[in-house]
C-alpha cells in the first residue's frame, strides 16, 4: 500500500466578523457608485481598505451628473463601496474575516463586462499601440 506523506502547519486563529455590514438603499449605493462623491469619505474607505500601510493617491473622477432614474428602488445593498462591488466584496470578506460567496452568475457578468469593454475600446488607439503590421508598407524612419 502506498502513503502519502503530508504537511501541515499552524495559522493563527482569527476570530470572524459577528456585526452585520451598514446598508443603504438601492438607489443610494448607485449614486454613492456612479456619481462624484465626498472625496475624503473615498479617501478614508480607501485608506480603511488598504489598512493604511502606504499612501493611495484618489483617481482623478469625470465630471458627473445626477442619477436620473433606478430599476430598484427597494432592497439594501452595503454602503461604503467607492470601487468595483465584486473586488470590494472579496476585499471585505479578506479584510474583516467574512464569508463569500460568488455565484457562477456574477463571475459569467464580470467576463462578460470585461470583454465588452474591451471590444468598445478604440481600434485606432490598439492599432497605434501595436505598430505597423508586417508587410504593410508602414515602416518608421529614423
Amino acid at each position: 500500500m502506498k502513503t502519502t506523506a503530508t504537511t501541515t502547519f499552524e495559522v493563527l486563529d482569527v476570530e470572524r466578523a459577528n456585526q452585520p455590514l451598514a446598508e443603504v438603499s438601492y438607489k443610494q449605493a448607485v449614486e454613492a457608485l456612479l456619481t462624484e462623491g465626498d472625496p475624503e469619505h473615498q479617501e478614508r474607505m480607501i485608506l480603511e481598505m488598504c489598512g493604511r500601510r502606504f499612501p493611495v493617491p484618489l483617481p482623478v473622477l469625470p465630471p458627473s451628473r445626477p442619477v436620473e432614474a433606478c430599476t430598484r428602488y427597494h432592497g439594501r445593498l452595503v454602503g461604503g463601496v467607492v470601487f468595483h462591488p465584486v473586488v470590494a466584496a472579496a476585499h471585505r470578506a479578506f479584510a474583516d474575516h467574512r464569508p463569500l460567496s460568488l455565484s457562477p452568475d456574477s463571475l459569467w457578468l464580470m467576463i462578460a463586462q470585461a470583454v465588452a469593454n474591451h471590444i468598445k475600446r478604440p481600434l485606432r488607439g490598439v492599432a497605434a499601440e501595436a505598430g505597423p503590421s508586417p508587410g504593410s508598407g508602414h515602416h518608421r524612419r529614423a
